[in-house]
């Protein structure tokens, strides 16, 4: 079986929060851990585990984010973002609406020597969420 090829992969994730520090500073440190959705087949499972730092108004300023399938992983570092609780009428609670650029800094497996951005999206609560993530090079 051939490896997926990122650039023409949009992978969706249901992931939880796995860690969330507050700062007095205001800003947070949070951690996901994820699995991907819609795929049957175990050959084509991956897994997310993203971390990033926010501050007070919104904007991440670090994150790191590590895909792993049954080729390999890659791994990724914040290029930009912005993270923004919002008001979630269907749950009379907020929601984090997230929205990075990342920059692919390393893979391995089949993954060895990949190039590109990766765009995460998506939101989450306490009780857990859902990210896109897309490939470009």
């Amino acid at each position: 079986m051939e490896a997926p090829k990122p650039s023409d992969t949009a992978i969706r994730f249901e992931v939880e929060i796995l860690d969330e520090q507050r700062q007095l500073s205001g800003s947070r440190y949070v951690s996901l851990e994820g699995v991907s959705l819609g795929e049957g087949a175990k050959s084509n499972l991956w897994t997310i585990s993203l971390s990033f730092a926010q501050t007070l108004d919104g904007d991440v300023q670090e994150g790191d984010l590590t895909l792993v399938s049954a080729f390999g992983s890659i791994f990724a570092g914040l290029d930009s973002g912005n993270c923004d609780s919002v008001p979630d009428e269907t749950q009379d609670d907020e929601r984090d609406e997230i929205e990075l650029s990342m920059r692919v800094v390393g893979g391995e497996g089949d993954f060895a020597g990949l190039e590109g951005t990766i765009s995460v999206q998506g939101a989450f609560r306490v009780d857990g969420g859902e990210l896109l993530v897309r490939f470009a090079r």
